[in-house]
């Protein structure tokens, strides 16, 4: 597996988890991590069980996928974890034709496990990777407190009744301190190192701390508050990516900003006549639906070409077995 540009710290594989890992086969590995997606795809309770597990599934996928020579004991990055998952998906999904009649996985419904898919592979990466305090543990299903693995399994080796698997993490190891005020009078003291089961909360917090840089505020008990210094009353709206993309994170901006405008009352918006942030963002809307209508146009046209292109050619085809007989 080749391993793209992290946008994280160098986090390399948790060495006490890797040797956890006993499956050295990836497809059996692959059809463990297709047996959990099913019953989440399929709605079925216990959806945050199902992720928590489907967590410890993918991080045993990162030790094995990640055993080759030139990636050992590195992490593959989020988007190539992604990806991974899409792709497995895709094996179970219903298909439907594309433009040239091949089957293909239905991408409306691959789509409707994106938010669990992120967050188990960011579970996978916390667990799989060294010092970020999240490892996989074993509880009752009514209990927080971490089982002993010498007191968690049968002779045979088999999870005993009434135990869980999940995924835990220790505060301290995210953030040293804890608040014990209030946001506005904070009584600030130093974290706890207990294990308990993690929440998505933690999850996506961690993650942003260990693997995508955030930074932690003054107090070192909480995400540092970032102030939107963009002044909405002056500023442009950009609705496209360097690369030439659609910005939706633009777009919602322009769309939000006008929405507040109109619930304050403000109808004079629709009669803008100098350049303030209200001209700002109706051009910038403006232009958003002639980007979007161009980019349609240009499909459309591709496809058009596409399809003339193989009529053409069959004709040709068939004028060429006419002359060979």
């Amino acid at each position: 597996m080749t391993n793209t540009n992290q946008t994280s710290t160098n986090i390399t594989l948790n060495s006490d988890f890797k040797n956890s890992v006993s499956v050295t086969d990836i497809k059996l590995i692959n059809a463990e991590i297709i047996d959990i997606l099913k019953p989440i795809y399929e709605g079925e309770k216990a959806q945050v069980k199902l992720v928590a597990r489907l967590g410890i599934a993918v991080a045993n996928w990162v030790v094995v996928a990640m055993s080759g020579e030139n990636t050992a004991n590195q992490l593959p990055t989020l988007d190539q974890t992604k990806a991974h998952l899409r792709d497995l998906i895709k094996s179970f999904v219903p298909r439907v034709e594309d433009s040239k009649g091949n089957l293909v996985a239905d991408m409306n419904e691959v789509n409707k496990l994106n938010s669990h898919v992120l967050d188990a592979c960011k579970m996978a990466l916390l667990v799989a990777g060294g010092n970020t305090g999240f490892i996989k543990g074993v509880r009752h299903e009514s209990q927080s407190l971490i089982v002993p693995t010498s007191q968690a399994y049968d002779k045979k080796g088999n999870l005993k009744t009434q135990l869980v698997e999940d995924i835990f993490w220790s505060p301290v190891s995210t953030f040293p301190n804890k608040n014990e005020g209030s946001e506005k009078s904070p009584v600030v003291d130093v974290n706890s190192s207990v294990h308990r089961p993690c929440t998505v909360k933690s999850v996506r917090e961690c993650f942003g701390v260990h693997f995508e840089g955030k930074k932690l505020n003054s107090g070192r008990y909480a995400l540092e508050v970032l102030k939107d210094s963009r002044d909405k009353t002056e500023m442009g709206f950009v609705m496209s990516t360097p690369d030439g993309g659609l910005k939706v994170s633009g777009i919602k901006d322009a769309i939000n900003f006008l929405t507040s405008r109109f619930e304050n009352g403000d109808l004079e918006m629709l009669m803008v006549t100098d350049n303030t942030a209200s001209k700002n963002c109706l051009s910038a809307l403006d232009n958003f639906i002639k980007v979007y209508q161009s980019k349609k146009s240009d499909c459309e046209i591709a496809i058009k070409s596409a399809d003339e292109n193989e009529k053409n050619e069959q004709i040709a085809r068939q004028e060429r077995m006419k002359k060979a007989s």
